[in-house]
């Protein structure tokens, strides 16, 4: 068992001489005629409104959402899991798919081989632009303030990097609460930036409530701690399944 703390109007049209005031016969107010045809032209405007077609939904958002991972990595195991049963949780079929090579996570994403992925920022942008990544690494080196790894304005700036190096039919949402990616290779040039937990997906194949409830919800909850505990757990040979489901649980 892992502990996880934590204004309607009249409208009068009438012809003929207004002058006379004895002669009945002398204005004709045609205002029932207009109000008929007002009538009928707003009769054909509903009539048109309830044809109107509905936007179809594309077919991503009916398929299983797929979630790419390299499984022989521990943290990305445990993040997968909880991904994908999380999705369950809100009535969308999802699976786990293993990613061999865990660079090809965006590659698999943009070409809708997985429809979610995930990773850590700093690992993200030196993968995806890889210039990016080392100018602000040069930056960052620079930045003299104490904990510069945990401030919002570090954290803001990779991410964004990140977010405008993707390709437009790929979109990330918001970075969350959790560091991880302790183990990423010096010859990514983003290293050694801070490494915020991040998932990326395929445009289409989310609608708004999936990313609220599933992506969005995941990044406020799961902490640091959390994701180390997981990790930890996966390593010493748990099962990811059952990790996951047990943070899910307490979350």
């Amino acid at each position: 068992m892992i502990d996880f703390r934590r204004a309607s109007g009249e409208l009068h049209y009438c012809t003929g001489s207004m002058g006379n005031r004895g002669s009945s016969k002398a204005a004709v107010c045609t205002f029932a005629a207009l109000a008929l045809v007002a009538g009928t032209a707003g009769f054909g405007l509903s009539a048109c409104s309830d044809l109107d077609p509905q936007m179809p939904v594309p077919p991503e958002q009916e398929a299983v959402v797929t979630i790419g991972a390299d499984l022989r990595n521990p943290e990305q195991a445990a993040l997968a899991y909880v991904y994908a049963q999380s999705f369950e949780r809100v009535g969308r079929q999802a699976e786990v798919v293993g990613i061999r090579d865990a660079e090809d996570r965006l590659r698999a994403v943009r070409n809708e081989a997985v429809l979610v992925s995930f990773g850590c920022t700093g690992e993200l942008l030196g993968l995806s632009d890889p210039v990016s990544a080392e100018l602000l690494a040069e930056d960052y080196a620079e930045d003299s303030t104490p904990d510069k790894q945990f401030s919002g304005e570090w954290r803001d700036r990779v991410y964004d990097a990140f977010s405008r190096s993707l390709p437009g039919e790929v979109m990330a949402t918001d970075a969350g609460i959790a560091q991880g990616c302790a183990d990423v290779s010096d010859d990514n040039s983003g290293a050694n930036l801070p490494q915020w937990i991040v998932p990326f997906y395929a445009k289409p194949a989310l609608d708004r409530s999936d990313r609220v409830r599933v992506l969005n919800e995941i990044a406020g909850s799961l902490s640091t701690e959390d994701l180390k505990l997981m990790t930890r757990a996966v390593a010493s040979g748990a099962s990811p399944e059952l990790v996951a489901q047990e943070w899910l649980d307490k979350a």
